[in-house]
């Protein structure tokens, strides 16, 4: 190692900003024979003319005060050392010896920790891409307002508002089935070709026909959220039926509203209007309007309550709504729609939260809001929050 970059990396140890790796490479500079004269009669002292004498004290009290070194350093030590100035670059120079790894792990963290606290955490958006059956992708945000992608007998396109329509261009009724994937921190809006609007939450997967078979309509959410607004089609005088499979369970519909949540084990349906019939393997239910249903992985019947239609289907308005509702699931949507990752410290299972928040508030506001309930604290270390009692 030359003596340009021996400075450049002690450079960096003062400043506490050296990698793990170079810092290896700091040490094996040091058996270097000629290290004595390269060190302290060049480098040290170009180093201490670009450097403040506040900046060596400090350093020098860091590494000295430590009790892993205490005593360990002398003016008649291993190194020649200088006065003043100089001395402080000494004592960093052997403690590197001395110490091995055991400072840079604890400057580098504590930088770390300083640039965690400062990355920026940023609501979702409109951001999802469509799959095609052939397996290309078109990324949705790239696809201009008003445009339109013309493929193999249907058309997709963008209207002002960002929403996806899908258009036949012929009469065929073969089977070609696309994707609608959103990720972490995205949203969608897709008008399928039935009419049928369909409003995706973040980190979910549509199935769907590019267009419906006469006597029969079907998708398939494959994982995640969806709000579905049911278009009602005739064929021959007689209503066609929509249906929607998610896991274990199917839906169908003729004309209505509700909403799909798959995200956990547990399915969870909410009608807003119309009805639905719902099937898994054995049992067969009904909804009405402002009723939730419940389907566990570990039971074949359905567990219907009534409920306010409005909590279930907030997200799509833009808000977070919540009616006695656990701190766990709370921050679950928090962690999909903000992309961060949520760490819990003895918070009771019983924690609970109601209320509405906004989907595109900062997320530091946001989490302040939640702690003026008394029940939780948050600590925020860039795209990881720690929830604490």
């Amino acid at each position: 190692m030359d003596k340009e970059e021996i400075k450049a990396l002690l450079k960096q140890l003062e400043d506490r900003t050296i990698s793990a790796s170079d810092f290896e490479r700091l040490k094996q500079a040091f058996d270097q024979d000629d290290i004595e004269d390269l060190l302290f009669e060049d480098i040290i002292h170009d180093l201490s003319a670009l450097s403040s004498p506040q900046s060596h004290e400090e350093l020098f009290h860091a590494i000295s005060s430590d009790s892993r070194i205490s005593g360990q350093f002398s003016h008649s030590g291993r190194r020649r050392f200088r006065i003043n100035s100089l001395v402080s670059w000494s004592v960093a120079a052997v403690a590197i010896l001395t110490l091995g790894y055991y400072f840079v792990p604890s400057w580098n963290k504590a930088g770390e920790q300083n640039e965690q606290a400062h990355i920026e955490v940023v609501p979702g958006g409109q951001r999802a891409h469509v799959l095609l059956a052939d397996g290309r992708k078109i990324h949705l945000d790239s696809l201009e307002e008003g445009h339109s992608v013309v493929l193999d007998g249907y058309s997709i396109h963008k209207d002002k508002n960002g929403k996806i329509i899908y258009a036949s261009l012929d009469g065929s009724d073969s089977p070609i089935y696309n994707n609608i994937v959103t990720p972490i921190g995205g949203e969608y809006n897709v008008v399928l070709a039935d009419g049928t609007e369909v409003y995706l939450n973040a980190a979910s997967n549509l199935r769907y026909p590019i267009r419906f078979a006469k006597e029969n309509r079907g998708v398939e959410l494959l994982e995640g959220e969806a709000y579905f607004e049911v278009n009602k089609v005739k064929e021959a005088g007689e209503r066609v039926p929509f249906q929607v499979k998610s896991k274990g369970q199917v839906i169908t519909v003729l004309g209505t509203a509700f909403n799909v949540n798959s995200y956990n084990k547990s399915i969870v349906t909410t009608l807003v209007e119309g009805s639905v019939k719902l099937n898994s393997k054995q049992v067969e239910k009904y909804l009405k309007p402002a009723q939730q249903a419940t389907l566990r992985p570990d039971s074949e019947d359905f567990a219907v309550v009534s409920v306010d239609p409005s909590y279930a289907i907030a997200w799509k308005s833009g808000l977070f709504a919540y009616e006695n509702a656990s701190i766990h699931q709370v921050m679950a949507d928090i962690s999909r729609w903000y992309d961060i990752e949520i760490q819990f410290e003895n918070i009771r299972s019983d924690s609970r939260f109601s209320g509405r928040l906004s989907r595109f508030e900062n997320i530091d506001k946001l989490l302040n809001t939640i702690s003026l309930t008394g029940s939780v604290n948050f600590k925020r270390e860039g795209r990881r929050v720690f929830v604490m009692k």
